[in-house]
């Protein structure tokens, strides 16, 4: 049992290393931020379990990768992942959802360049429709395309070389 600014922490050492793997719990009082669970392997924070007042009060978060300090959304990867990611795999099928709740609610699959967004996909917060767009940067009026049920609209300019054609 630790004191209120401590950690509790189990070491998986060797000779040399003491560190090596370990799981460590860091109280509220350690001055570093909420109560989170370390995991280390090889030598490197590898998993993270935290709750933070940004999710609510018992709601949990999971960072994974080594350069987090702690995870800011449900599931946050970060670190040095060399070009990897998310990989879902399945010998019958596999599939990602994003279901919004509600027409106004938030459902979007963002791209961005150091924290900011260049390309936002889906339906941003404050669209109250159940059309897809596609925007460039993060609020409502960057849309250059709307897909509609009935119609598809490109809400900029368009340039081309070669035929275009149209029907319908």
């Amino acid at each position: 049992i630790a004191a209120d600014n401590r950690k509790s922490q189990l070491h998986f050492g060797r000779s040399g290393s003491i560190d090596q793997g370990s799981i460590k719990y860091l109280h509220h009082g350690n001055g570093s931020g909420p109560d989170k669970m370390i995991f280390r392997v090889s030598g490197s924070n590898v998993v993270t379990f935290s709750n933070p007042p940004s999710l609510g009060s018992s709601r949990g978060a999971i960072g994974v990768g080594g350069d987090h300090n702690y995870p800011t959304d449900y599931f946050h990867a970060q670190g040095s992942l060399s070009g990897k990611g998310l990989m879902l795999s399945s010998s019958n099928g596999t599939g990602i959802t994003i279901d919004r709740g509600t027409n106004g609610a938030l459902g979007t699959l963002k791209f961005n360049t150091d924290q900011t967004t260049d390309w936002t996909l889906g339906n941003i917060n404050g669209e109250s429709d159940n059309n897809f767009y596609i925007y460039n940067g993060a609020s409502t009026g960057d849309k250059h395309i709307s897909l509609t049920p009935t119609s598809t609209n490109f809400l900029t300019s368009i340039s081309a070389s070669g035929n275009i054609t149209a029907s319908g």
